[in-house]
């Protein structure tokens, strides 16, 4: 019997111990307040939060709205570049409009392009100078009180008028005049003897002494034509060579105003200014239309 009842204490015990100490280990029951719930739902509803930010976009909206009633500076500027059927006001893309008024030009936007009379005339005044001013140079020079401006052409210079003023229409021959030093063959001439005398240090007053007036004003002719048939091209064609064509001759005509350039037969400038406008004239024939009294093909 008293087995009996020691088995049966063990299963009280054994069903009674396990439930007690549950029920000592478990916290309290928490309390879900009305402001735990909002933030919850804050926390795990997207739809909440996509209302939140929905308001912040209408806040920000109202801010860019009242800014329109702020003043504003604006500054524009714009450079167009057309052909001659363009008008006045042509915009680029921009935060305002401005009105567009103004006849059809007769001319390319702003001039950017000299027609070929300008051109001409330009390389006229271009040549003319060249070939004129040198004997302007020494008496300015002179008037304010500097005698050799650049070291001594102005007197080389001045040589030759006086070679002009003696044969104005032949000149004293080719290579006759330049480059002998004391076996000059003109000493009445001092200038000629010195050793910086290897020309007349100007392209067109070098040829007006040795061939004359009438070969310098040939001269002057060739490189006028140079200078506007190289226009032309640049004009006409656009491009690499083109370019390079006009500022070699232009370079050619500037260099020409303190050296002497042309007729130099074993000079390779000479023989690359010759090539070049040869190539020039070609590529002008390619790109002169056929004349009207042509047979088409």
């Amino acid at each position: 019997m008293s087995r009996a009842r020691a088995w049966v204490l063990f299963l009280v015990l054994a069903l009674v111990l396990p439930m007690w100490a549950s029920a000592q280990e478990a916290p309290p029951p928490a309390i879900f307040t009305m402001d735990r719930a909002v933030q919850y739902a804050l926390d795990h509803y997207p739809t909440v939060r996509a209302a939140l930010e929905q308001i912040n976009v209408s806040t920000a909206g109202v801010s860019v709205a009242r800014s329109a009633y702020l003043p504003r500076l604006d500054s524009l500027w714009q450079s167009n570049r057309g052909t001659a059927n363009n008008v006045f006001g042509q915009v680029l893309p921009q935060s305002v409009i401005p009105a567009m008024s103004g006849p059809v030009l007769s001319s390319a936007s702003g001039g950017s392009r000299p027609t070929l009379a300008r051109l001409r005339r330009l390389s006229l005044a271009l040549v003319f100078c060249v070939s004129i001013l040198p004997f302007f140079v020494g008496p300015l020079a002179a008037a304010l009180g500097n005698d050799d401006p650049l070291n001594g052409r102005t007197k080389i210079w001045a040589g030759v008028a006086t070679m002009l003023s003696e044969r104005p229409l032949t000149g004293y021959g080719y290579e006759v005049v330049w480059r002998r030093r004391k076996a000059t063959r003109l000493p009445e001439i001092e200038i000629t003897a010195q050793r910086s005398s290897t020309s007349a240090h100007n392209s067109i007053l070098d040829i007006a002494a040795e061939l004359g007036i009438p070969a310098a004003i040939v001269a002057c002719f060739f490189l006028f034509t140079a200078l506007v048939e190289t226009a032309r091209l640049f004009e006409r064609e656009p491009s690499d060579f083109s370019l390079f064509a006009l500022l070699f001759t232009l370079g050619i005509v500037v260099m020409g105003f303190t050296e002497a350039h042309l007729f130099r037969i074993h000079s390779m400038l000479w023989i690359m200014f010759v090539a070049l406008i040869v190539a020039v004239s070609r590529s002008l024939e390619r790109l002169e239309p056929a004349s009207s009294g042509g047979i088409s093909a």
